[in-house]
């Protein structure tokens, strides 16, 4: 058995409330928020991809808050759109209602002290007339609120109202089965200059204007795309190119056939692009050999 973790980065800390969604595979430190229960929740790997011989793998959720949490384990289905946008499903398509299906949690419940770590067992069951094609599902863990005063505390019979802050993370689960495929075009780059906003016309703390590179993903096949978005601009003739902008971990999901991406010129770079052009490539990961998926130039006046 062999499972294959395509993260961006090995593993994924977060504390945030409950309804946020994991769009980046780069990590994410924070500490518990106020008034959670003080849990954080690191998860490893931010990514798993079960292909046609692997039956099962290993998530580790590790507590790196300070006090005691108990982590519940769910499925979810979750829609991407156009825009990369990551939501809930409203009516969850059946290909996601199959990959819930097919995959097992265990433990589904468990209870951490403080810097404790549990291995999940994520189990696929495939039955023998499972259609070629790629399901995907989303494995949510969340930090549950606990009702007991914390350690040092005592129970108040006070009445208070406050927003209880629930620390979750969200992991794509892939399943893919048969004969799979799937090819990638750049195409749609374009330069985007922002003028500074103002309130009014005597504000002098303005949002700044700048310089923003666009790009589409065209996603043809069976199967979904995974890779990073490197720019580089080379000035005049130059064979010797700067790097402009990279967008790590970008993904284009079933069934969207076409995704916009967006990287933010910084502001020393942006006065050189100018007189030259621009080439943009979409790869796979370093850690999974880097192959080109896609490139494009274009010209720059």
């Amino acid at each position: 058995m062999m499972c294959k973790s395509v993260a961006g980065h090995p593993a994924l800390r977060i504390s945030f409330l409950a309804v946020s969604l994991l769009v980046s595979t780069a990590n994410a430190v924070a500490a518990p928020a106020p008034g959670s229960s003080g849990a954080a929740i690191i998860v490893a790997p931010t990514r798993l991809v079960l292909e046609n011989r692997d039956r099962s793998a290993t998530v580790m959720v590790k507590n790196s808050g300070f006090e005691r949490g108990t982590f519940r384990l769910s499925l979810v289905a979750i829609d991407m759109d156009r825009a990369g946008r990551l939501t809930p499903s409203a009516e969850p398509s059946p290909a996601a209602q199959m990959a819930a299906s097919l995959v097992r949690l265990s433990p589904r419940q468990f209870v951490l002290e403080p810097r404790g770590t549990q291995q999940v067992r994520v189990v696929l069951r495939k039955p023998a007339a499972l259609p070629a094609g790629e399901y995907r599902t989303h494995l949510r863990i969340e930090a549950i609120p606990d009702s007991r005063p914390a350690k040092g505390r005592t129970a108040s019979t006070k009445l208070s109202i406050g927003l209880t802050v629930q620390p979750a993370a969200v992991i794509p689960v892939i399943v893919r089965h048969g004969e799979l495929a799937a090819k990638v075009a750049l195409n749609g780059v374009r330069l985007e200059r922002t003028a500074a906003k103002r309130k009014n016309p005597n504000d002098k703390t303005a949002t700044p204007g700048g310089l923003a590179i666009l790009l589409n993903i065209q996603r043809t096949g069976n199967r979904s795309v995974y890779g990073d978005v490197v720019v580089q601009f080379f000035p005049g003739s130059s064979a010797a190119g700067i790097q402009v902008g990279r967008v790590g971990g970008v993904a284009v999901y079933l069934p969207i056939e076409e995704r916009e991406v967006r990287l933010v010129v910084p502001e020393a770079v942006a006065t050189k692009l100018h007189g030259g052009r621009l080439r943009v490539t979409y790869s796979l990961p370093v850690e999974q050999g880097g192959t080109l998926l896609a490139e494009t130039t274009v010209a720059v006046p």
